[in-house]
């Protein structure tokens, strides 16, 4: 993979690594501040008051499931994001027929969440052992 397709990856993933190091608050902020350009200005097809053309946010998927628009976001916390994913409006109209973009929120697991834990006490070695087995068990 050149230089280009791994900054285009990245310029569309939000890692747990990255979120890690944020303050505490609503992911709204945090994703405006880390990926300001998922929120430019985009107008969608539908018309306001006087023919006007109205601004639309992207819409917003939480493990794989429409929970609303951009909005939606200030409910959730950076703790409970495993990782965040943008699709551009064309590639989300294709998909899901989204005119405007599509973010995608990966909860973090309670199986991850116990390994996390987990891991606080004892060795990498362990810890993933155990971040293994657990997610083993969820998917059986």
């Amino acid at each position: 993979m050149d230089g280009i397709q791994r900054n285009e990856i990245q310029e569309r993933l939000i890692t747990f690594e990255e979120l890690d190091g944020q303050p505490p608050g609503d992911l709204l902020l945090i994703v405006r501040r880390l990926r300001p350009e998922w929120f430019r200005a985009t107008t969608g097809p539908a018309r306001g008051p006087q023919g006007r053309q109205e601004t639309e946010t992207p819409a917003v998927h939480v493990d794989g499931r429409l929970a609303g628009n951009s909005e939606v976001l200030t409910a959730l916390e950076v703790t409970d994001v495993q990782e965040i994913r943008f699709r551009s409006a064309a590639d989300a109209s294709v998909l899901y027929d989204y005119p405007v973009g599509l973010i995608e929120v990966n909860k973090v697991t309670e199986a991850l969440k116990g390994a996390a834990e987990f891991a606080q006490w004892t060795s990498p070695r362990e810890s993933f052992g155990y971040a293994v087995r657990a997610s083993e068990e969820r998917c059986a």
